[in-house]
């Protein structure tokens, strides 16, 4: 089967032979695979964040950075535009955190003017954005909420869902406080890791909180768990497979991380091009690098032909739009027959009249 789903992502060989490799956390062996993964995450992305790998999926990792970055009283803001930022919503009700929401449709962006606005007279404590927002295939103008945010409300902590962009989409790191993202999407390894980069002040804020008003629970101690990944010792059993996957994973991927993530933008260019000419599919600018939701007649039809006949695997639409939209996930550079036959199935269900 081939997957071209947004996350999880196929695995290289690599990476499959790989997940045996490790076989107790207290080895050697499992301390030099958490001080690589250590330096592969800095060098491909920020040398000046805290990093802190969570054992869990990218909404649990998300869930506990939101738990750590606001104390009682504190107000935050969420932009949502999709199922998933509207996750965060629902997390944060169930975090009992006073949340604002600046909301727009499915299928758009959170405008400009509405962020200004809000920020012109209030000035929260942080505000969450999911850069790609799965659900819908849209990514928001990240760098220029950056600038508003930082321009009229510069002590507000700027907290981002990279969950589906990370490699995909340009992030200037350096300019955010917390980036949540997880191992299964654009990192290329299986599926179980999420991880947090912080910034010195966010850091800063949760060195504060763990003295005042800690987070109650052995297993959600973020400060506990960033120490045991720099003194390369396990936090509580570790999921081995997958810590050894995604150091592989990470080290393909910095063999060459330029000409990586440029093979991956022509590709992704090209794969929406013709994807677009055959469905009728509307490349715009803010449509995600690395996934393409189409809206079709026969979604749920289409789906069981491209796996049943064609052996290829891609995701449903979500809630309001899992009758009529398909979503096809391309954040890894995929080989050119894997490409072949997608664009193949395409165009033979063109044909015949299913797309």
């Amino acid at each position: 089967m081939i997957l071209f789903t947004p996350g999880p992502v196929p695995l290289s060989e690599k990476v499959k032979s790989s997940l045996t490799d490790l076989s107790y956390q207290y080895s050697k062996q499992y301390s030099f695979v958490l001080q690589e993964i250590d330096t592969l995450l800095h060098s491909l992305f920020s040398n000046s964040h805290h990093i802190i790998p969570c054992i869990g999926s990218g909404t649990s990792t998300i869930e506990l950075a939101m738990q750590w970055l606001h104390n009682k009283n504190e107000t935050q803001i969420i932009l949502v535009n999709g199922r998933f930022s509207e996750r965060w919503v629902a997390m944060a009700n169930s975090l009992n955190i006073t949340t604002h929401v600046l909301q727009t449709q499915w299928g758009e962006y959170v405008s400009i003017e509405q962020l200004e606005a809000y920020l012109q007279t209030n000035k929260p404590h942080s505000i969450w954005i999911t850069h790609t927002e799965t659900s819908t295939g849209i990514t928001c103008p990240l760098q220029e909420y950056i600038h508003i945010i930082k321009t009229l409300s510069p002590d507000t902590l700027i907290c981002i869902d990279a969950v589906s962009s990370i490699i995909c989409e340009e992030i200037h790191i350096g300019d955010i406080d917390c980036v949540c993202t997880a191992s299964q999407k654009a990192l290329a390894g299986p599926p179980g890791i999420g991880i947090i980069f912080c910034s010195a002040r966010a850091w800063d804020y949760i060195q504060q909180k763990k003295r005042i008003d800690p987070i109650p629970g052995l297993s959600k101690d973020i400060v506990e768990m960033y120490h045991s990944f720099k003194n390369r010792i396990p936090f509580f059993t570790p999921p081995l497979p997958i810590f050894s996957g995604l150091y592989t994973s990470l080290l393909e991927i910095s063999h060459d991380f330029i000409g990586y993530k440029k093979t991956l933008n022509n590709q992704n260019i090209y794969l929406k091009k013709e994807l677009g000419i055959i469905s009728n599919y509307n490349v715009s600018l803010h449509n995600a690098a690395g996934l393409t939701v189409i809206k079709c007649k026969n979604a749920i039809e289409i789906r069981n032909i491209l796996e049943s006949r064609y052996n290829i695997m891609i995701a449903p639409g979500q809630q309001y739009w899992s009758q009529s939209y398909i979503r096809i996930g391309h954040m890894i550079p995929y080989n050119k027959s894997d490409i072949s036959s997608l664009l193949r199935a395409f165009k033979e269900m063109k044909v015949s009249g299913v797309l």
